[in-house]
This record gives C-alpha cells, sequence and structure tokens, in this order.
C-alpha cells in the first residue's frame, strides 16, 4: 500500500505526461505499469474530489501545488487563485514560525514512517481573513526530485457549531420535558436494562442514581392494584394485539406515597424471528389529572345524593306536616282531645326532622364549598358532651332511653368546636332513633396513643354486617327507619367523616344486629 500511495501521489502531482515507468523507492528503481497508474491517478483524485476534508499539496518550494473542492469551500479560495501561491498566505502572520517547526517535525516523523497531528490549532484563515479552529494531519513524501506536504485539514467550526446546535437542542428539549412533565425511558430487552431520563427519576421525587437500570426496578414499584392491569397491557403489546402500551397506573414515590402515570411506549426493534429486541416510551406525570377526576366524581355524586335528599327524603316530613296540619284545620272540632295532640306530636316530629336534615344540608353544603372554614381551638371536650345532652333530653325522655355521661372530668382537646358539636349531634341523633324505649346510650371516654378516644354507645337495634362497610362509603350510604319510623338518610355519617378526616383523625363503629353500636372517634389532645 506504501509503495501503490507513492506512484499515485507522484502522477496526480505531475502536471505532464508521465514518461518514465520507474520510481524511487527504499533507494530502489522500482518498476510500474502505466496502464495501472493511470488507473491509480483516476481513483486518487476520485478520494481527493469527494472527502469533506480540505486537502492541500505544497511543493519543497513552499508552494501550492493542489488544493481540492473541500479547500476551496473551507478558504473561499477558487484553485486556480492559490495554485502556484506560497503557503504562507493561507497562514497567519502570526503562526508563521509555529507552521515552519511543525512542518520540520513533519519531516522528522516522515523518516520514522509517521505523521504529525495538530489539534484544535488556530494557524490557517481564510479569504475574508478570518481564522478557525481546526485539525490537521501533515504529511511528507519524498521522491527522487523533491519532498512534498499534504495537509488534510478538518475544520471545527463547524463541527462546534453543530455541537451547539445540539446542546441548545438538548437544552429545549429538557425544558419541554420538564415542563409538560414528561418522562423518558428506552428499554433493551436482550439485556433487561432500561435508560431512564431524570425527569422520569424526579417526578417520583428521586435521583437517576437512586433509580435502578432494570425492568424489574420499574415493576417494583408500581402500585399492587395496578399491577395486574399493567402486565395485561405489556403482553398485549409484546404479542403484537396493540400498537402501542397505553396503560393509566400509579408509581411509588421516594416518600412512599403514590402518582399516577400515564405510561405509552412502543417497540420499535425486533429479531428475525419477531422478538421485540428494545422498546422506547414515556412517562406522563397525570396525578392532578386524576385527583381533578376523583373531585369531579365525588362531585358528582355529592350532587346525586343532595337531589335523592330534597327529592325523597326532604319530601317526606314536609308532606307529613302539611297533611296532619291539613286534617287538624278541617276536622279540629270533630277531633277529641289526645288525637289532636298526637297529631301535633307527630307535625312536631316531622319539623324537627326537616330541621335537623337542613342543618346537615347547609353544614355539608357550606363544607365542601370552602365556606365552613376549619378553625381548631383548645377546649373541653365535657363541656360540648353536656351541652348535647341537655339539646337531646327531651327527645330521649320521650322514647325512656337513659342518657349517660361518664366523662366526668375535664379532657382538654385541639379541634375545631363547631364541628365536633356537629359529629356528637349526629352520633347521639342516630343513637336514639335507633335505640328502642327503655334502651341506654352512653358517651365514655379513653386516652390511647396521646389522643382522646370518643365513644357513643347504645343498646339499640345494631347493623348487620354487610351493611357496616357501606356506612362510610360516598355513594353507598344505607338509610334505616327508626325504632319508631323515624326518617334518616345516612346524610349525618357523611358529615362525621368528612369532618373528623378534616383532622386527619379516625372515626369506625362496631355492632351486633340486636344488641347495640358503637361509635367510636379520635381527637388530638392539647
Amino acid at each position: 500500500m506504501k509503495l501503490f500511495r507513492q506512484i499515485a501521489q507522484k502522477i496526480s502531482l505531475s502536471n505532464t505526461e508521465v514518461d518514465s515507468n520507474t520510481i524511487n523507492y527504499q533507494n530502489k528503481k522500482i518498476t510500474y505499469n502505466l496502464a495501472d497508474t493511470q488507473k491509480a491517478k483516476k481513483f486518487l483524485t476520485v478520494v481527493l474530489q469527494s472527502t469533506m476534508d480540505a486537502i492541500i499539496f505544497v511543493n519543497a518550494q513552499r508552494e501550492i501545488i493542489d488544493f481540492n473542492d473541500a479547500a476551496e469551500f473551507l478558504f473561499h479560495y477558487k484553485a486556480e487563485e492559490v495554485i502556484g501561491q506560497p503557503i504562507d498566505n493561507l497562514i497567519l502572520k502570526s503562526k508563521v514560525d509555529f507552521y515552519n517547526r511543525k512542518i520540520e517535525q513533519a519531516m522528522e516523523a516522515h523518516t520514522g514512517g509517521s505523521q504529525l497531528t495538530l489539534q484544535n490549532e488556530k494557524i490557517f484563515k481564510k479569504k475574508n481573513n478570518t481564522s478557525f479552529s481546526s485539525d490537521i494531519f501533515i504529511s511528507c513524501f519524498q521522491d527522487t526530485e523533491e519532498t512534498y506536504t499534504i495537509l488534510i485539514i478538518k475544520d471545527l467550526s463547524k463541527i462546534k457549531e453543530k455541537d451547539q446546535e445540539l446542546v441548545k437542542s438538548k437544552e429545549r428539549l429538557e425544558l419541554a420535558l420538564e415542563s409538560a412533565k414528561i418522562g423518558l425511558w428506552d428499554q433493551n430487552f436482550r439485556t433487561g436494562e432500561v435508560y431512564r431520563s431524570k425527569q422520569w427519576a424526579q417526578m417520583l421525587g428521586y435521583t437517576l442514581e437512586e433509580i435502578g437500570q432494570k425492568a424489574k426496578d420499574w415493576i417494583s414499584l408500581i402500585h399492587p392494584e395496578d399491577l395486574s392491569k399493567v402486565k395485561a397491557a405489556t403482553h398485549e403489546h409484546e404479542t403484537g394485539r396493540t400498537d402501542a402500551f397505553n396503560v393509566e397506573h400509579r408509581l411509588k414515590t421516594k416518600n412512599g406515597d403514590y402518582k399516577w402515570i400515564l405510561n405509552w411506549g412502543k417497540i420499535v426493534e425486533f429479531d428475525k424471528d419477531g422478538n421485540p429486541l428494545r422498546a422506547l416510551g414515556s412517562h406522563i406525570d397525570i396525578h392532578n389529572r386524576k385527583e381533578t377526576e376523583e373531585k369531579l366524581k365525588y362531585l358528582n355524586e355529592t350532587k346525586n345524593r343532595l337531589f335523592s335528599i330534597i327529592g325523597h327524603d326532604l319530601k317526606n316530613p314536609l308532606s307529613d306536616i302539611i297533611g296532619f296540619s291539613e286534617l287538624l284545620c278541617i276536622n279540629y272540632d270533630k277531633y277529641p282531645p289526645e288525637k289532636v295532640k298526637k297529631f301535633h306530636e307527630l307535625i312536631f316530629s316531622s319539623a324537627k326532622t326537616t330541621q335537623n336534615l337542613l342543618d346537615n344540608l347547609l353544614q355539608w353544603s357550606r363544607f365542601h364549598s370552602g365556606e365552613l372554614l376549619f378553625k381548631p381551638e383548645n377546649f373541653n371536650l365535657e363541656h360540648v358532651v353536656n351541652n348535647n345532652f341537655i339539646l337531646f333530653k327531651s327527645k330521649a325522655e320521650s322514647k325512656k332511653i337513659d342518657l349517660q355521661n361518664e366523662i366526668k372530668e375535664p379532657v382538654e382537646v385541639y379541634a375545631d368546636k363547631k364541628m365536633i358539636e356537629t359529629v356528637l349531634r349526629n352520633l347521639i341523633s342516630n343513637a336514639i332513633k335507633y335505640t328502642r324505649e327503655g334502651g341506654k346510650i352512653t358517651l365514655r371516654h379513653e386516652t390511647k396513643d396521646d389522643k382522646a378516644v370518643l365513644a357513643v354507645e347504645d343498646t339499640g337495634i345494631g347493623i348487620k354486617d354487610k351493611d357496616i362497610n357501606k356506612l362510610f362509603l360516598k355513594g353507598q350510604q344505607i338509610s334505616t327507619e327508626g325504632t319508631t319510623g323515624e326518617q334518616g338518610t345516612g346524610l349525618g355519617l357523611i358529615i362525621c367523616q368528612d369532618f373528623i378526616n378534616k383532622h386527619n383523625e379516625s372515626i369506625w363503629v362496631t355492632s351486633q344486629p340486636g344488641k347495640g353500636t358503637t361509635f367510636r372517634f379520635t381527637l388530638p389532645q392539647k
């Protein structure tokens, strides 16, 4: 190859017809075939003119003797403008001495059979006198007549421009991904390794170093309830039944919570047998959207529940009031005193039911509209219980129910007083409603884990096991008639749960059908 290059270079550099078929190679005269050298010349010309690097041939007199197309493009000179001119015309004045030293070094390197490489140097200038950075490869060639220098110049300015554009493109992509809350992933099915972008990790609260690079690391973060549907969606796509993998699921964050993610992906590479090799995809944070959807769903259920109460539960006691009042107006003089009294009692009971229902509806609507502000304060729970006992005393006496308050000492809690009054009022009212004549209702208190635990216990009809779990489920509330036909809506327990949840506390129930029910809730102590 070395000999071939010498023959080709000699012919390429000659401006006259070749009149000799010998070349001096390593102090030996080598004979070559002229036809072969003509082919070599054509081959060399094609290579020189097709390369993207500027190539300049310089003779021993420092004159340019060849200048390829890439050199014309780089220096903004036509070949005919520079051929025969000194190479110094293309060199910065401050770099001429530096260039000369490097040529001498190249000569020395040539004797050892190697070339000299200069990286990221500013030596040359263009036609408009602007300088540029370049990588320069200097080779020397010597035949029997003289020594030639070959300069191969790689312009770094274009590379730097492309690098800068790549950096800018990457920055734009990073900004777009960050603002859109999109993370990228790239899975290799052969190795099981997955590349994940930093946005992928950050949306879950992790750094890239904290996230594993295996597919199993992602699977371990999926919410247990979502795992089966994710696996099903994966299988559907990997077997070609779907064009893309597209599923909404929850992933565990660094703080232990779960966040909703829209996971989209597509297999982009298969082996010859159709097995997946590579898949690309994205993670989109849809947690706020899912929360909004859940809130809208809840508000829709609330609206339906409200219409149900207005259309049914509120209508019934109002109908009783109107009906009994009408009968009294028409037949007042005909009815005996005891019947008139009975009608008055029924009207009064229906009016109280309507009042309680309207009060609950008002509290409920104000709470969910944000009008009912949460204002916790320190207060004595004993006083709130006593006030509620006074409120329900006459109602309990009418059913001969024994109300017992076993809270005999101050219990200081930190809570919203009005909300807790509403909770107690609903629980005591329910206990009276579902306790038969002669029954008993007891309020107790205990301290557990620095929490005040209040219990409202009755000896009433109890709740069936299948109904207990429905008591606090929105849209699943049950309503049962009281022991004397009292109407209920189930709304009171919804309010109790909402108010206790607002305190970040718990409310629960235990019951035995025919023996009674106990509602308990916790409050933070002072």
